[in-house]
């Protein structure tokens, strides 16, 4: 996690004494519960608009969802070409 997201996570847990994991696990389902119905939209083609509190609305465009898959495999392509590139040397 990021640096920023554990230091709210921290303070949040000393001001409410409430234990670190208790607040780690709240901020990963919020984007667990995201996923999971991208993924299920994806089945429909229906793309529901979310409201994630304190961060706002996730308004899904169409076209990045049905061609995310191309955009990761592009990218994983990029990434790994580029590390076989410098293990040949």
């Amino acid at each position: 996690m990021q640096e920023e997201v554990l230091k709210i996570i921290s303070d949040v847990s000393k001001e409410y004494n409430v234990p670190p994991y208790v607040l780690e696990r709240a901020y990963k389902s919020q984007f667990k519960l995201l996923r999971e119905l991208i993924v299920k939209s994806r089945e429909v083609k229906e793309y529901p608009i979310v409201y994630i509190r304190y961060i706002g609305k996730f308004i899904p465009r169409k076209y990045f969802i049905e061609r995310s898959d191309e955009f990761r495999k592009a990218k994983n392509k990029r990434d790994n070409g580029g590390l076989e590139e410098l293990s040949d040397t």
